[in-house]
């Protein structure tokens, strides 16, 4: 999974973005844009049309893993069905969790983010520091998404009642997953130092790189589920997962 996911998220994200500007600065050499943004558009087209099915591929695996992880399994689940059914399925705590844990968490950053001038080229710690403050929120969030009995109950109150409540016991699971799901992002940032005098190379620690953020994606999934498990019979999110 880590390598085929890697590969496809590389391709869509790296090479044919990569393809495209290099056309399109051919064709503003020749003098010729129109024909370049034709060329760009039906290169990019394909990738378009089959990066979200990858994407959609890709959070129902997770979401398998973290389920699988709280129920106690210890091998990976298995993956999801390759047909319209199969892509369509499972997706509703993600969508929840978009609303009420990921948008949620991210206003202190947004609220900044409209009421400071140049509020990242000044100084990248504040953003990054209200980033990290909203990240509990946000995986607390997407834990009782998945987990809970009602779908629905990842209100700010719950998950705030829980951290509070429960902070002892979430705060290890909580640093963990916080500095894994770290590596990713800092992975990128050094392999775009790369681009400008050494592409190859850039092109070649991009797909590292995502296979490195898919890895530490399912690696954070797993803590989460595991940390549910252990403390069920305290969290009492949902009872079909407790014995």
């Amino acid at each position: 999974m880590v390598a085929t996911m890697a590969i496809a998220f590389w391709g869509f994200t790296i090479l044919v973005p990569e393809y495209c500007l290099g056309v399109w600065g051919d064709a503003n050499t020749l003098g010729a844009p129109s024909m370049g943004g034709l060329i760009i558009l039906i290169s990019a087209l394909p990738a378009v049309l089959l990066f979200p099915l990858i994407l959609v591929y890709g959070l129902q695996y997770l979401g398998r893993i973290l389920v699988s992880s709280a129920m106690g399994e210890a091998i990976p689940p298995r993956t999801p069905d390759r047909n319209f059914d199969g892509l369509l399925s499972g997706l509703g705590p993600w969508f929840v969790w978009l609303v009420l844990g990921a948008a949620i968490s991210s206003l202190p950053l947004c609220w900044s983010m409209l009421f400071t001038d140049h509020f990242v080229l000044a100084n990248p710690w504040p953003p990054l520091g209200l980033v990290l403050l909203g990240l509990p929120y946000s995986e607390v969030a997407l834990m009782i998404c998945f987990l809970h009995e009602n779908p629905l109950a990842a209100t700010p109150a719950r998950v705030v009642g829980n951290l509070v409540g429960h902070g002892g016991s979430l705060l290890p699971m909580v640093l963990k997953v916080t500095a894994i799901l770290g590596l990713g992002p800092m992975a990128f940032a050094m392999a775009l130092t790369l681009r400008a005098d050494h592409f190859w190379l850039y092109l070649i620690a991009a797909l590292g790189c995502w296979a490195n953020l898919i890895w530490t994606t399912m690696v954070a999934m797993r803590i989460m589920g595991v940390a549910y498990f252990l403390h069920r019979l305290t969290l009492k999110w949902d009872s079909d997962l407790r014995p």
